[in-house]
């Protein structure tokens, strides 16, 4: 008869209920897969994380560089989304508004430029 889970403390307790209730197919042949992934080499590993950056720094860089100068332009009041709706048009036209987009941007573009050049690869895991 196994312990009552109740009156056995800690670490214990968990196995006393673990013995209680075995699960069917847990035992250690079943832990083991015949199919084992392949793992990428670490050659791979290094483009993959040089591409993210590249693209991470590109998107920002731009995303930045759009959202510093469009609030400023008359593109940013005067377009089809804004024709039907007045108030939202003269919230988008508000200086403030337009501030605080352009501070996004700024934002953005230091983001890319801080990712760009603190970028370190590290040596691959020889295992």
């Amino acid at each position: 008869m196994t312990p009552d889970p109740n009156s056995v403390p800690g670490e214990e307790r968990w196995r006393a209920f673990a013995a209680e209730y075995p699960v069917e197919g847990a035992g250690p042949a079943a832990s083991r897969s015949p199919i084992v992934p392949a793992q990428p080499s670490p050659t791979e590993n290094i483009w993959a994380r040089r591409i993210s950056v590249v693209v991470l720094v590109l998107f920002c860089l731009e995303l930045g560089l759009v959202l510093l100068v469009l609030p400023w332009t008359r593109l940013w009041v005067d377009n089809n989304l804004l024709l039907n709706y007045p108030a939202l048009r003269n919230l988008a036209g508000n200086a403030f508004v337009r501030g605080a987009f352009s501070g996004l941007g700024l934002l953005d573009l230091w983001i890319g430029i801080w990712e760009a050049f603190h970028y370190r690869e590290r040596q691959p895991d020889h295992v």
